[in-house]
């Protein structure tokens, strides 16, 4: 045994003066004592005085100037020599378990040993600890003797059973989500395996570790890996379900890799050897109205009880052709390829009615129901086949709960179909726990998706701000962490919006730019094509801030891009409709106010006609919109004062009980400013209706800086006012209740504005 200071000085780099001091002390140190304390180091920063005895027994018994008079070491003796270790600072003694005082001291001891004699103590502690069956010990010895040259390993059974061992521990690291352990483990017991005959000799073990790293290699993004050893696992698959499984990761790799081609092209191949299904390469309106008559058909002979109780498919082929229709669904969506993705849908639709049920029949209904919706925006319904189908995902999601489903699902349901039957309000609690389920599956597109629906609802439906901007900066530091820029995007343009809506600017104008803290709207726009479906998040966040803070040219300009944009589903078919066509009408109701030009008016009239009927058919999120409108409407009249007060109230009653915070406070303002404009004897109360809006936006919705710009409007209407009636006389004289943060109220006085 020898302690070498120029090799502790080299690998640890530290100073001469330090090297030497740690010699000396140790040197001091009993040979037996130092012999245990370099086995020690080799055990861990903190280690179990179990093992240790046992291998420092066996050490002891094989080297002659280590025996004493004892020929075993005991645990008091042992404990004895740690004890002395702790006295010299060695080692610290914490809660019954030894450790090591410093990181480089353990370092230093392992130093000291040479490469040879490492790897035999390596040796002796991993065949040990492999005498336990506790996953932690089996992980432990794994470690070890993964550090040594498998020639030291006497017979090929044991390098087998070390295999066996690194799969075992693979297993662990998986469950405990540490990935790239798992996949340098699967390397370590692939490599054990003899690379001439392991098909051969070892046939279930290689394919096990083969089949495990090709999948584990997936999920920690070595893509290339990946598909190199699944296709050495396709090669050798035996049975069906196992060629099966490898197809699906075919498919998963290349939608990983954004190859939109090559994944249809193996979803395509995956679903005809599994079912002998034959999805055509071109899918054409044709094809798509034939196969939804034949969905339709089986659909609507069957009652909601009759389909729930429909067996579930016991062949596994049948689960993983539908979860490939279903990759192959969402993928053509992203871009745009709904006829494909559509196709898709209905063909794993058809599927489950036909053949039985999978977890994924949820999304496959789901998506259908989407299709069926679509379709009949127009019509004297709001889709009731498509509400029906929706409800059913719903319902198949809580029979079958399936983590990977619901995160596509959950959010797709209330958004693109639900919204027309029930509050978005009601489904805010189902949005937390499938973004976790997408986190927890590692899907990471359909986290993206699950996170800008979850915000959108959540906007839409008054959350607090601040409440809001804590969830999506949560989020975004998540999916940050997982270094995907792409889908960072879809997070970037709610989150700057909400601070928008909170942030003070040096004028107004900036904050109708999605750019500041989180993303540039420039560098933005250029990094998307013209045709993406981003362009409607940012275009519709544009127009709200313009909206909002008074340009109303700007909205305008926003919502002609809007309607003219390559992708106008999701303003057209989705819960973002309503906002859309509100906000549109809103602008246009201002742009006649300032411009007199009757075009404005009748486009805004057209869609006020719009929110009445869909009202009218029962879209619950609706009223809240149209009665908004309806006081627009009224106002303009100005016949009926007693009438418009009327209006005005029933509105605000409506928001409040609603809990639609943020149109509550714009009900208050815009009953504020009719006030105002119609004088007479509603005039007084102009600003009990803005003392309430001004609590609203700042203390209850959040938008601070939607108080400060209100607050400055007021300012400077007051100033422009030179000629003063008895009215104006009288609120100019008044005192204004600002709201405080603390929920007291404060008296600012507006005399001599």
């Amino acid at each position: 045994w020898y302690f070498d200071t120029a090799v502790i000085r080299a690998e640890m780099m530290i100073s001469d003066s330090l090297a030497e001091l740690l010699s000396n002390k140790v040197q001091r140190l009993n040979i037996r004592l130092q012999a245990i304390l370099k086995v020690a180091s080799l055990l861990g920063y903190s280690f179990s005085t179990d093992i240790l005895q046992i291998i420092v027994n066996e050490i002891f018994n094989e080297r002659k100037e280590l025996k004493e008079n004892t020929d075993v070491v005991t645990r008091e003796i042992l404990e004895l020599f740690l004890d002395e270790a702790v006295e010299e600072r060695f080692l610290e003694k914490t809660s019954g378990r030894y450790q090591f005082s410093h990181d480089k001291l353990q370092a230093a001891f392992q130093l000291s040993m040479k490469k040879d004699e490492r790897e035999q103590l390596h040796l002796l502690i991993g065949r040990q600890l492999l005498n336990h069956t506790n996953d932690i010990f089996v992980y432990q010895a794994a470690v070890h003797l993964n550090r040594v040259n498998k020639n030291l390993l006497t017979t090929s059974q044991e390098q087998v059973h070390l295999a066996k061992t690194n799969l075992q521990v693979s297993r662990y690291c998986e469950f405990k989500s540490a990935f790239l352990e798992s996949v340098h483990f699967l390397r370590k017991g692939l490599a054990l395996l003899n690379s001439k005959d392991k098909w051969t000799a070892n046939f279930d073990l290689t394919f096990a570790i083969s089949e495990a790293l090709a999948r584990m290699e997936f999920i920690v993004g070595n893509l290339d890996a990946c598909q190199t050893m699944n296709e050495e696992v396709l090669l050798h698959a035996k049975s069906d379900e196992a060629k099966n499984r490898a197809l699906l990761l075919e498919v998963e790799v290349r939608v990983a890799a954004n190859k939109l081609s090559e994944m249809v092209t193996a979803g395509r191949k995956a679903v005809n050897q599994m079912l002998k299904i034959n999805i055509p390469v071109m899918i054409t309106p044709v094809n798509c109205i034939l196969t939804l008559r034949r969905v339709r058909k089986l659909f609507d002979k069957m009652t909601d009880e009759e389909i729930l109780n429909l067996p579930v498919a016991e062949d596994p082929k049948v689960s993983i052709a539908i979860k490939v229709l279903m990759r192959i669904c969402l993928n053509c969506v992203l871009r745009q390829k709904y006829d494909y993705g559509s196709y898709a849908a209905m063909i794993a639709t058809e599927i489950s009615l036909t053949i039985g049920l999978s977890p994924h029949t949820s999304y496959a209904f789901y998506c259908c129901g989407a299709v069926e919706v679509a379709s009949s925006f127009g019509e004297k319904s709001l889709g009731e086949r498509g509400i029906r189908l929706g409800e059913l995902s719903m319902k198949l999601l809580k029979k079958f709960p399936f983590k990977d489903a619901e995160c596509n699902v959950l959010p797709g349901i209330v958004t693109n179909i639900l919204h027309l039957r029930y509050p978005l309000r009601g489904s805010l609690d189902l949005y937390p726990e499938a973004l976790n389920d997408g986190f927890e599956t590692g899907d990471i597109v359909s986290v993206s998706i699950c996170a800008c629906y979850t915000f959108s609802i959540k906007f839409w439906s008054g959350e607090n701000l601040k409440s809001l901007e804590k969830l999506i900066r949560n989020t975004y530091r998540r999916m940050n962490d997982l270094d995907q820029p792409p889908l960072l995007l879809q997070i970037q343009i709610p989150l700057q919006l909400v601070l928008n809506l909170q942030n003070n600017a040096e004028s107004y104008e900036v904050l109708t730019a999605l750019t500041g803290e989180i993303m540039d709207e420039e560098i933005c726009m250029k990094m998307i094509g013209k045709k993406s479906f981003h362009l409607v998040f940012i275009f519709l966040n544009k127009m709200v801030l313009a909206y909002t803070f008074g340009f109303y040219k700007l909205a305008d300009d926003a919502r002609k891009k809007l309607k003219y944009i390559g992708d106008t589903y999701i303003i057209d078919k989705t819960h973002m409709n309503l906002p859309f066509q509100f906000y549109s009408a809103m602008t246009l109701y201002e742009r006649y106010r300032s411009s007199g030009r009757k075009k404005y008016l009748r486009t805004a009239r057209k869609i006020f006609k719009y929110f009445a009927k869909v009202h009218s058919l029962g879209n619950p999120n609706a009223k809240a919109y149209f009665l908004i409108l309806e006081v627009e409407n009224l106002s303009l009249k100005q016949k009926n004062i007693q009438g418009i007060n009327d209006a005005c109230e029933a509105c605000i009653r409506f928001q409040a009980e609603a809990g639609l915070v943020h149109l509550e406070a714009l009900a208050n303002e815009q009953a504020s400013r009719i006030c105002r404009e119609l004088r007479g004897i509603l005039h007084d109360k102009a600003n009990e209706y803005l003392d309430r809006a001004l609590h609203l936006y700042r203390n209850e919705w959040g938008a601070t800086a939607k108080y400060e710009w209100l607050l400055d409007k007021y300012k400077r209407e007051s100033k422009k006012n030179k000629r003063v009636t008895k009215e104006d006389a009288f609120l100019m004289n008044c005192e204004i209740h600002v709201p405080q943060n603390d929920g007291t109220v404060s008296l600012a006085s507006t005399q001599g504005i």
